[in-house]
């Protein structure tokens, strides 16, 4: 990583780098945030913990799903493959010709 003044620059590979680190800090916050939030309206800190851990790990599994099937659907359209197989031609038996 480096720096122009006071704004870093990512010298990133791939894009998706970049993207995986901002998500990563984004679900980091608002997980941070319910666990503030959970803290001033009273709960209990293990409750609070509990909770904002399952938000994180809630927000995480979504992402990462969504992400991985992004990924997988772009290779696909690179590659020139339709997104949409269709299972029973390739799983049948070949028809014997009459």
């Amino acid at each position: 990583m480096q720096a122009i003044g006071a704004i870093p620059v990512f010298n990133c590979k791939q894009p998706s780098e970049l993207t995986k680190i901002m998500l990563f800090r984004f679900i980091s916050t608002v997980s941070l945030l319910i666990f503030l939030l959970l803290s001033i309206s009273g709960t209990a800190i293990e409750l609070a913990v509990f909770r904002s851990l399952v938000v994180f790990t809630m927000l995480f599994v979504v992402s990462y799903i969504a992400y991985f099937t992004a990924s997988v659907i772009q290779k696909k359209a690179e590659h020139g493959q339709p997104e949409t197989a269709n299972a029973t031609s390739e799983t049948s038996a070949p028809q014997p010709e009459q």
